[in-house]
């Protein structure tokens, strides 16, 4: 019985831990609803976890303060949540504070981690404890298991659905078609290394295609960096038409778009010496340039509910 309780303990702490990582996925992938959901169910459950074990300590002064630090540093973690309750959660993701409390409830299961080892393996009467309450056990980890489970399903749903798809050529006017993939961004710099194992290190070209979503309306600068030549497309309109042999170069266009889903097509070139291509915009709400993130690519329409 021992070991099968210790055993059920360490299941439930490493379905937290599959939690916290969706967490962060969420976060990064620009889904703040969701990732504010979850926090907020991992943080709850690990608030039951601390009510548990003060129960199951009747023996150790020590192990007491360690819980008791444990329940306060959550509680103060659960005030800092609740203050996001009233506020827009697709907001959230740009929100540093938030992702810092994400990180710290890692901090959070490590304590977790430690409070169990001792109490199992120095609390004898931990074990009686949990004869008398296993079916509560058993319930709680069956709660997290049937909500981990669907949502590492929807996340691998999520992760297939991102990037846009590259054909790789080896010539240099898009015929002779390697391999298609699916790229994540268009941020490569292969100087006069091969972008792919068994692939030509110069005069190969590559097309992407997919949808990018534009997250508000307004005018979008979009900017290419690329050795060699390099054409744009955006809703089927040439943006950026640069097909020709140089050394790296930027050049930029500014482009209207409505909030939601837009065709894109970039095709390159290179010639000889050093490669590389990169895709940045500037939204109409940024500051400066950025890298394109992989969420905003989506590389099938059969993910798109709605392409307008």
């Amino acid at each position: 019985m021992y070991k099968t309780n210790s055993d059920a303990l360490r299941v439930e702490i490493r379905a937290l831990k599959r939690t916290y990582e969706a967490m962060v996925f969420l976060f990064d992938n620009g889904d703040g609803t969701s990732a504010y959901h979850l926090t907020q169910l991992a943080f709850e459950r690990l608030a039951q976890f601390e009510d548990f074990w003060q129960k199951a300590d009747q023996t150790k002064g020590g192990i007491k303060s360690l819980i008791k630090k444990f329940a306060a540093e959550l509680d103060e973690d659960q005030v800092q949540l609740q203050k996001y309750s009233n506020l827009d959660k697709s907001t959230l993701t740009q929100n540093e504070d938030f992702y810092r409390l994400i990180l710290k409830f890692r901090t959070s299961l490590g304590w977790a981690q430690k409070i169990n080892r001792i109490l199992f393996h120095l609390d004898p009467d931990f074990i009686s404890y949990l004869k008398k309450h296993k079916k509560i056990l058993l319930r709680s980890i069956l709660v997290v298991l049937v909500i981990v489970v669907p949502l590492i399903v929807y996340l691998r749903y999520l992760s297939g659905r991102h990037g846009l798809k590259g054909e790789y050529y080896k010539s240099q006017d898009l015929l002779d078609l390697y391999l298609t993939r699916i790229d994540k961004t268009i941020y490569f710099d292969w100087g006069k290394k091969s972008p792919l194992p068994g692939f030509n290190k110069n005069r190969f070209s590559i097309r992407w295609t997919g949808f990018i979503y534009a997250p508000e309306s307004g005018n979008y600068y979009f900017l290419t960096r690329s050795d060699d030549g390099v054409r744009l497309w955006i809703d089927d309109e040439l943006l950026i038409d640069d097909w020709r042999g140089h050394s790296e170069l930027e050049l930029r266009r500014i482009h209207n778009l409505n909030k939601g889903y837009h065709t894109i097509k970039l095709e390159y070139f290179d010639d000889s010496a050093d490669a590389s291509i990169k895709l940045l915009w500037k939204k109409p709400s940024d500051r400066r340039p950025e890298r394109i993130s992989g969420r905003y690519f989506v590389h099938d329409g059969k993910y798109i509910k709605d392409k307008r």
